[in-house]
């Protein structure tokens, strides 16, 4: 039991001095590196408490959400309709395919 005992000592003491070797050689890098200014950060002024909460503008965000609502949608509208594969006339059609039209629907009078 002892022996058990010890050996565990041992082993926990062999890991306790890795650790501060390892440690050792970190804090060792570190003041290396301060002492050639090799990092280049620095505080230069410390985190502070805001005295006033922030507060979301909703007027600017009501008048933005609704200018570019208005863009995005007649942006897609006119990439829709840029995009659209459709014959709106007859004349369109023989046109574009070289085919005679057979037969029209008739427009409707509104």
């Amino acid at each position: 039991m002892r022996f058990k005992e010890l050996e565990r000592q041992s082993k926990l003491d062999e890991e306790n001095y890795q650790l501060y070797v390892r440690k050792t050689e970190e804090s060792r890098i570190s003041n290396a590196m301060d002492t050639e200014k090799i990092v280049n950060l620095s505080i230069v002024e410390p985190a502070s408490v805001p005295t006033k909460p922030v507060q979301p503008k909703i007027l600017l965000n009501i008048c933005l959400s609704v200018i570019l609502g208005t863009l995005l949608s007649l942006g897609g509208t006119m990439l829709a309709e840029y995009l659209a594969h459709t014959f709106n006339k007859a004349e369109d059609a023989e046109k574009r395919l070289g085919v005679p039209v057979l037969a029209t629907i008739r427009e409707m009078e509104v």
